[in-house]
């Protein structure tokens, strides 16, 4: 928590702020910032999250006393306010087993522990709903992430169970968004040779699945490594984005002599 202290020669008001997801009040507040934060981001946008922050409760003395210090606040120290909206678009810490764990009787299984093919699914259809902006690529992102207990990814029956998801309220679908969004964001900057703009994640031609073959020695081996877990085939990738560099670097200073 962050304790937020406003004062002036007569009255001092103190009020705790939260600093990361998991101190958030309510699941009603975390919905409202849901709400919120599909807005544009601006300087607007972080006050109108800060006052969700602070939890006002407007029937209360304390409350209208430290919401008049606040606005007075806002005008001379702006950046203090905005600062404390930070973690809201660092997304990796959100609180899964809170707030995501269960959907229609399907458990969302945890960012760090799906295989690679789980995730290419999921990723592919996370860059056509950036794309299309359509709903029908969330349910689809939903389906390889909410599984039923024993249950095996199955890609081939994606577009079956997206219908699963259909009614699931939407503000629930942009908190999955963003926790997604936040865990893409740290794969990034772990693997970043692969995502950096000239690494595999971002050029080849046949997306995920060019990468699947060609980490496959011959097809019998790609339903292997579709099974394999994420970390261990991006780090292997980017170790070898990174060894060709190295190569091609190595190859044209020899032929520069």
């Amino acid at each position: 928590m962050n304790t937020i202290t406003l004062h002036s020669e007569k009255i001092k008001a103190e009020k705790l702020v939260p600093s990361k997801w998991d101190e958030l009040f309510s699941l009603q507040q975390i919905l409202k910032l849901i709400k919120l934060i599909s807005l544009p981001d601006c300087i607007s946008l972080r006050f109108r999250i800060a006052k969700v922050l602070f939890n006002l409760k407007f029937y209360k003395f304390s409350d209208w006393k430290f919401l008049f210090f606040l606005r007075r606040m806002m005008k001379k120290d702006t950046w203090k306010i905005i600062a404390l909206t930070e973690f809201l678009f660092k997304s990796e810490n959100l609180p899964t087993k809170i707030f995501l764990t269960e959907v229609n009787n399907r458990f969302c299984k945890n960012f760090d522990d799906t295989k690679f093919w789980q995730w290419a699914t999921a990723d592919s259809n996370f860059i056509l709903f950036l794309q299309e902006k359509e709903e029908k690529y969330l349910n689809k992102m939903m389906a390889c992430f909410y599984l039923k207990a024993n249950q095996k990814f199955d890609a081939g029956a994606t577009e079956k169970e997206s219908n699963n998801f259909e009614n699931v309220a939407f503000e629930r679908k942009q908190l999955f968004l963003l926790w997604y969004m936040g865990n893409r964001e740290r794969l990034t900057k772990m693997y970043s040779a692969i995502f950096d703009g000239q690494g595999a994640g971002n050029t080849t031609n046949f997306g995920w699945a060019g990468i699947l073959d060609d980490l496959s020695t011959d097809i019998t081996k790609m339903e292997e490594v579709a099974e394999i877990e994420l970390h261990t085939v991006l780090f292997s990738l980017n170790k070898k984005i990174i060894r060709n560099r190295e190569l091609e670097a190595e190859h044209e200073k020899n032929a520069k002599k």
